[in-house]
């Protein structure tokens, strides 16, 4: 099997993206395989999924991090070629530039030049800022007239790159640098769960802030074949319908969930019926942080500790930009995180979501008609 194009793949929450590219990835049993994703966690996500699927980690495939991808693969063998000789001990995770100083007049300059290889990509103790590590991959390739590349062609025939919803600046400018090789690419993101960068950084910042529009400039430019997976495999039609309402110029969701179940849809529930509630359902509860009150009473999880699980039923305690949200429908500009937040809690259920509200809300002033109000029946 070959494919003879690069791919890429917008997928919503609960399609099963990773175990599609993990499927894919053990179909090509006579080819060099990387997958790569930003997390640990993610990581040894996929390597158990591999073992569960076939009993063991097959030699052909390589699963890494991708800042361990880029350290391994592209740094440590080409850092001579700026001029850095001494071993890289470690990663020194940082999304922030460590060199950016905010005057007081409000303006934001830069106290290390990248010319300055080593004060610019390292601190003193030789380890590198995780922030700077796609843009050293970037800059060892361009002084070594494509050598970084040319290494990966040698040593991967395919790569498939999981959660790139969570690149930034650099990494866009390196993933570009990966579709112009020999290497077949497939990606697999979807900005609506764009939880975490790899650094901050104003480059490519559109691209981070929207994932899709890299995904379609890049297939404008026949660099490869967009894919959406629109189907969710865990959520019921009513949550779909629901969480596509955060992003609506994304399109439809279609669910897959066909079972039928006591109580499926949304709900409110007032703060004097939780205890009611969960003894009746026993929902997941998903909280901003640890600070909320739930967390001394409940089992609760962070609704970014969330991503990636899957649960019946679901109970979000709301902060006060979901409330206005669930008020008036919209959100701020600069809210992206809380409300890919919000998406990723939503999609975490099969069957039901509930917001607590207050005992005396009048929910004739919130916006969604869908949302019914949950009131006990004993």
């Amino acid at each position: 099997m070959q494919l003879q194009n690069n791919f890429f793949i917008h997928a919503v929450a609960g399609s099963g993206k990773t175990t599609r590219l993990i499927k894919l990835a053990l179909r090509f049993k006579n080819n060099k395989i990387l997958i790569t994703t930003y997390t640990n966690k993610n990581t040894e996500e996929i390597k158990k999924k591999i073992i569960s699927i076939i009993g063991y980690l097959p030699q052909n495939i390589e699963v890494k991090t991708w800042f361990g991808f880029l350290l391994s693969d592209c740094i440590r063998p080409y850092q001579r070629v700026l001029g850095f000789y001494n071993r890289i001990k470690d990663i020194l995770f940082t999304v922030q530039n460590p060199h950016s100083k905010k005057l007081p007049n409000g303006k934001i300059i830069t106290v290390a030049k990248r010319s300055d290889v080593e004060r610019y990509y390292f601190n003193k103790e030789n380890k590198m800022y995780s922030c700077m590590l796609s843009d050293f991959a970037c800059n060892c390739n361009e002084n070594s007239n494509g050598a970084v590349i040319k290494r990966i062609e040698k040593c991967y025939d395919y790569i498939f790159i999981d959660e790139a919803q969570d690149f930034s600046g650099w990494d866009f400018t390196f993933l570009d640098l990966l579709f112009a090789s020999k290497a077949r690419i497939i990606v697999v993101g979807d900005k609506r769960q764009n939880l975490f960068d790899t650094h901050k950084s104003n480059k490519n910042r559109k691209y981070a802030e929207d994932l899709s529009l890299y995904f379609k400039e890049r297939q404008q430019s026949h660099i490869g074949i967009l894919k959406e997976m629109n189907r969710s495999r865990r959520c019921c039609q009513r949550i779909c319908n629901f969480s596509d309402k955060i992003n609506p110029e994304l399109g439809n969701t279609i669910s897959d969930n066909t079972t039928i179940r006591d109580h499926m849809g949304i709900f409110y529930v007032r703060k004097n019926q939780v205890n009611t509630y969960i003894e009746k359902y026993n929902p997941q509860v998903l909280v901003w942080d640890k600070r909320n009150k739930l967390s001394k009473i409940y089992i609760t999880l962070n609704l970014g500790e969330s991503k990636g699980l899957t649960f019946e039923r679901v109970l979000i305690s709301p902060t006060k930009e979901i409330v206005d949200y669930l008020k008036n429908g919209n959100f701020k500009k600069e809210s992206i995180v809380i409300k890919n937040k919000l998406y990723v809690g939503i999609t975490r259920a099969k069957y039901s979501v509930a917001f607590i509200i207050d005992d005396d809300e009048d929910i004739s002033q919130y916006s969604f008609e869908e949302i019914a109000l949950w009131q006990s029946n004993f």
